[in-house]
């Protein structure tokens, strides 16, 4: 068995257009889902919470710590107003479990979900997904000014979930049994996967009850996670499932720094935002901001649009998706005004790859497509063979 082949870089074409939209009003909505989420009584979230039959059966008799609350908003589209809290979630770190995604290890986390008014759960996740594995395929960019690295205020990635997706014989996870894509958007302080930070994206799993066995019906979900250390150093929280995602809604995906225009002021906060544009009601889900403070990093230098395979192992194969589109962009001053497409400094990266049984070597399955600065957009295709 071969070694897996080093990351692809590809030289840009053309310079990023000067100044571009952030988001489908997300600055407007951001402002109003913090306001809201502020208000929110912790302590009577976190004490119907761990009363609940759910919470216990779940925790299994281990500790736990309650770690933070964020939300699931609804908002009226046409207006860019009218936020309203959807979902309330309350995570908890449980005590001397941790999952890991080969690079990152974090603790297992429990999140339990709550109506709007704090008086009934709806329900209770396992949270054991971690994003930022070895097998991962898209752009990443900085920007530098007389050869210094600038920080990275805010990124984005805007696309269309699949309109179909499917699994082949070679898609699979040890355990459980299962095909999976996960398309993000990330803000890091390290290149190639070397210092995650913070993400968020949506997930696309197919279960399977045998390498050759699989649903022909996928489970779609939204997330977000902060890793590398950071106060809320946990595995991926999931987004509620009373506001799903559907194949082929359109899905912004964006982070930012508190000191971004329109942030809170504090240089070491940040957030993470899933907004599905197509959902009725249309929906918002994110973090609030999560003191990220640390001594390990400066500050995010790296704005990424990817397609992970989260998974383990040797070689997995991602569930089968045909072509996707994607529009990245990223802010490398704290107005919005400095918005850009990726600019001239920016790596192709492209470390998801196929073990192939029948030549026994390596290839990579995802064509990543060329960035285009004049509008931000790439494709990334699946290869459904060993025919790279």
């Amino acid at each position: 068995m071969s070694s897996a082949p080093s990351p692809r870089v590809q030289a840009p074409g053309g310079s990023a257009t000067a100044t571009q939209t952030v988001g489908t009003c997300s600055q407007q909505l951001v402002s109003q889902f913090n306001s809201i989420l502020s208000a929110v009584n912790s302590t009577v979230a976190v004490d119907l919470a761990v009363k609940s039959a759910q919470f216990q059966d779940s925790v299994a008799g281990h500790g736990y710590a309650f770690t933070m609350l964020y939300s699931t908003d609804t908002y009226n589209s046409a207006t860019c107003s009218d936020v309203a809290l959807g979902e309330l979630a309350v995570s908890f770190a449980v005590e001397g479990v941790t999952v890991s995604s080969g690079r990152v290890t974090v603790p297992e986390s429990i999140t339990v979900f709550e109506n709007p008014a704090i008086t009934n759960v709806t329900s209770v996740t396992v949270d054991r997904d971690v994003h930022g594995f070895t097998y991962f395929s898209g752009w990443e960019s900085y920007d530098q000014v007389s050869g210094v690295t600038q920080q990275e205020y805010y990124s984005e990635t805007s696309f269309n979930m699949p309109s179909s997706v499917s699994w082949n014989a070679n898609c699979y996870h040890a355990s459980p049994w299962q095909c999976e894509m996960s398309p993000w958007d990330g803000l890091s302080y390290g290149a190639a996967g070397s210092g995650f930070l913070m993400q968020s994206g949506t997930d696309i799993k197919i279960p399977c009850t045998s390498q050759t066995s699989c649903n022909s019906t996928p489970t779609l979900s939204a997330w977000w996670e902060c890793l590398s250390g950071t106060s809320c150093n946990l595995a991926a929280q999931p987004c509620g499932n009373s506001y799903p995602v559907s194949l082929s809604d359109h899905i912004n995906a964006f982070e930012e720094n508190g000191g971004y225009s329109g942030g809170n002021g504090n240089g070491n906060d940040y957030e993470a935002f899933v907004q599905d544009t197509t959902a009725s009601p249309h929906w918002l889900c994110g973090s609030g901001w999560q003191d990220m403070a640390s001594s390990s990093y400066p500050y995010t230098e790296w704005a990424q649009s990817i397609i992970e395979m989260p998974s383990s192992g040797c070689c997995p194969v991602p569930t089968s998706w045909g072509t996707l589109t994607f529009t990245a962009l990223m802010c490398p001053g704290s107005s919005s005004s400095s918005c850009i497409f990726y600019p001239s400094s920016y790596d192709s990266i492209n470390q998801m790859d196929n073990y192939c049984t029948a030549t026994g070597v390596y290839y990579f399955n995802i064509n990543v497509g060329s960035y285009s600065s004049s509008n931000g957009q790439f494709t990334e295709q699946y290869n459904n063979n060993c025919d790279f």
